[in-house]
């Protein structure tokens, strides 16, 4: 019982130290942490914004003259990674370290790397190396590289088709093409004596006097044959419109006896 009792002072002596010893934790004062805010533009606007990887919910303004997209509640001091980034264009990223309450900066994007095409007249085909564009003229070859060469060709009905070697450059190449209308040549054939059999590529024609319309840019093969007379050929490349006249003395042919 005795050991009991002690055992109760002791425990009331130590309360009453306890209550005697002030709390230093709180007696220290909590310093709030200093902020900031960063104002990003973008030129041209309407570029996405991230910090540190993080979508900013507002774009860059499409007003020049607003207040473009504000990212507040930056601790002053602290090094922030910002990217911007727009279709069409190479994204740019840059690291901020917070200096005050107020700072702000416009990022400069250029365009990406590609080959802007275009055709008088409009609506042509293209042809990248060989492979058909999806698009018709005017269109974007997007996302070329720089330095690399590519053989750009547009056809139109109607219209001779144009091939260019076009080298990309940083930002964008702009090609023109002028296509020139399409005209089928045409071959006059006339022959001494007249009343010649014509063949255009083994297939018979008519006779001499004829004249006969071709396509132009192919290689034509001709034919002239009578009976006594020996058989005279020919083959032509005619450009577009081009007009050819083929005078054909036949030379009686000599029948061994």
């Amino acid at each position: 019982m005795k050991k009991f009792k002690s055992f109760v002072v002791i425990g009331i002596i130590g309360l009453m130290l306890c209550a005697s010893i002030p709390t230093v934790f709180a007696m220290v004062p909590i310093v709030p942490v200093a902020t900031g805010a960063l104002m990003i533009k973008s030129a041209p606007s309407g570029a996405h914004v991230y910090v540190d990887g993080e979508l900013v919910p507002l774009e860059t303004s499409i007003n020049p003259i607003a207040n473009g997209c504000v990212i507040k509640n930056l601790t002053i001091g602290s090094s922030y990674l910002i990217k911007v980034e727009k279709a069409g264009f190479v994204p740019v990223t840059k690291i901020f370290k917070i200096k005050g309450s107020f700072q702000g900066y416009t990022f400069v994007l250029k365009p990406l790397p590609n080959i802007a095409v275009v055709s008088f007249p409009l609506g042509a085909t293209l042809y990248v190396n060989g492979q058909k564009w999806a698009a018709t003229t005017p269109c974007i070859i997007p996302s070329v590289s720089p330095g690399k060469s590519y053989i750009l060709r547009v056809e139109k009905t109607g219209y001779l088709p144009v091939e260019k070697k076009i080298t990309a450059i940083n930002g964008t190449k702009y090609v023109g093409f002028n296509l020139p209308r399409y005209k089928d040549a045409q071959v006059s054939i006339k022959s001494t004596p007249s009343g010649a059999a014509i063949y255009v590529n083994g297939n018979f024609v008519g006779t001499t006097p004829y004249v006969i319309t071709i396509p132009s840019s192919q290689v034509v093969s001709f034919k002239i044959e009578k009976a006594g007379y020996i058989t005279q050929t020919k083959a032509g490349y005619f450009s577009n419109g081009e007009k050819y006249l083929w005078m054909a003395r036949l030379k009686t042919s000599i029948i061994p006896k």
